[in-house]
């Protein structure tokens, strides 16, 4: 009951119990809202913060590239500065070279022109022969079959179909002519079986002159082949190949030409070859390395018989009015120089004697 009033009644109480409880569910709904409120409060000011971090990111994102497309369009200007520098450098040399190639063409021409007619002037042959060759050069342009292929292979075709010592000879002379200019004729020789018909020609012949003149251009176009580097080995291949130009150089000892591109053929394939074809010629044809020694024996005496007949010569008449009392004198070199085919043979020699002193010393 309220002091110093009537009591109250319950319906009052339970009134003033309600209006309590309102009360304090308006409170706590408030205080409830109020906390909603500010958490969305923090939360739309989170997200603002981060929307403007991410327009500044953007910005600074978009600061970079501009500040990168301007450094790009900075190093490409200089990157094509250098690069038109460079171009113009090459152009400017390459225009100089050009210019001072063509003056060196007109001056070789204007000199080659000066030497041509003073050569002219000297031997008028040759003005003959110059017109010769560019009349061949204008049929060789007219006709592709005087080139070097097609001749090449009807040489190489005669050689090896036709028996005609006429042929033989014609074919031969263009084949050695073909195979000093060009190894790939050399290479198409030895691959289309030349070189054993050559050898058996060599073995055919006899000491008629055609024959000669035959053997004389089978052992030029097999020396022009063996100076190929490895066609080489084809020729040391064949069957027989050092008895064959043992024999023919003993055959011809007495013809200078004939010895000399013998032994010159020798000399490419004992001296210059490898050390196991010598070891092979002292070991399996000893007879071969005695009939060289004979050779060599008589190609010294002659020499020794023409140097002293140079020397027992009297002097001649004209030199000694010219100057009396005056003795014609021989040097030292010159009397002890020794003839080609005779330097040679004395290679040839040395180099299988050492071959034999070399196998006798590993059988000891």
């Amino acid at each position: 009951p309220r002091k110093g009033g009537p009591p109250r009644s319950c319906a009052h109480r339970l009134f003033l119990a309600m209006r309590h409880r309102v009360r304090a569910a308006t409170v706590l709904q408030c205080a409830r809202r109020s906390a909603a409120a500010r958490g969305r409060a923090r939360a739309i000011r989170s997200m603002l913060h981060l929307a403007a971090l991410a327009q500044l990111h953007r910005s600074a994102a978009l600061l970079q590239a501009a500040i990168r497309l301007r450094l790009f369009r900075a190093r490409r200007r200089c990157a094509a500065s250098v690069i038109g520098r460079r171009a113009l450098t090459v152009v400017t040399m390459r225009r100089r070279i050009r210019c001072i190639s063509a003056l060196v063409r007109l001056q070789a021409r204007a000199r080659g022109r000066r030497t041509r007619a003073r050569a002219y002037r000297r031997r008028p042959e040759l003005r003959s022969i110059r017109e010769r060759l560019e009349a061949a050069h204008r049929r060789m342009l007219e006709d592709p079959s005087l080139c070097l292929g097609p001749r090449t292979n009807s040489a190489l075709h005669t050689l090896l179909s036709t028996r005609n010592l006429g042929h033989v000879l014609a074919s031969l002379a263009s084949l050695e002519m073909f195979t000093l200019i060009s190894s790939r004729v050399a290479a198409l020789m030895v691959e289309e079986g030349a070189v054993p018909v050559m050898f058996t020609l060599l073995r055919t012949c006899n000491r008629s002159l055609p024959h000669q003149k035959a053997v004389s251009h089978a052992l030029r176009v097999l020396a022009n082949i063996g100076r190929s580097g490895p066609l080489l080995v084809r020729v040391w291949e064949q069957p027989d190949v050092v008895p064959t130009l043992v024999e023919l150089a003993q055959s011809y000892r007495e013809n200078e030409a004939l010895l000399g591109e013998t032994l010159e053929l020798l000399r490419l394939l004992l001296v210059s070859g490898p050390p196991a074809w010598r070891a092979h010629a002292v070991a399996a044809m000893p007879e071969c390395t005695k009939r060289l020694e004979s050779v060599y024996a008589l190609a010294l005496r002659r020499g020794a018989k023409a140097a002293s007949q140079k020397e027992q010569r009297p002097p001649n008449k004209q030199a000694g009015a010219k100057r009396p009392g005056a003795q014609e004198t021989v040097p030292a070199s010159k009397a002890a120089a020794l003839p080609d085919n005779t330097v040679r043979l004395g290679q040839l020699v040395a180099a299988l004697t050492s071959a034999r002193s070399g196998m006798g010393v590993e059988l000891s």
